[in-house]
């Protein structure tokens, strides 16, 4: 396995890491489920980080803070997505 040498960019992961994780416990208190299952579909799933992406894109000068939690929740879609992908050997 491939090591970070950056102390800046390891920690800059961590704490990508641990606001990803936080974002998903808020996400499982409000009772949202299925993120290992078929829905939302994997297409919504595209379709949500696209629209996502799009926003943060208009809103980085003028609300950084929403901007941060988007590219959070596009994230947390992205693992969804590479969850549900086959392995292939």
């Amino acid at each position: 396995m491939a090591k970070i040498r950056s102390q800046k960019l390891k920690q800059t992961l961590l704490d990508f890491a641990d606001d990803m994780e936080t974002r998903l416990a808020q996400k499982e208190r409000e009772s949202y489920a299925g993120w290992d299952k078929d829905h939302p579909t994997t297409l919504q799933l595209l379709m949500k980080i696209k629209d996502d992406a799009t926003m943060i894109g208009q809103l980085r000068q003028y609300n950084p803070e929403v901007a941060r939690k988007l590219a959070i929740d596009i994230a947390n879609r992205a693992m969804m997505i590479w969850f549900r992908a086959p392995i292939k050997n």
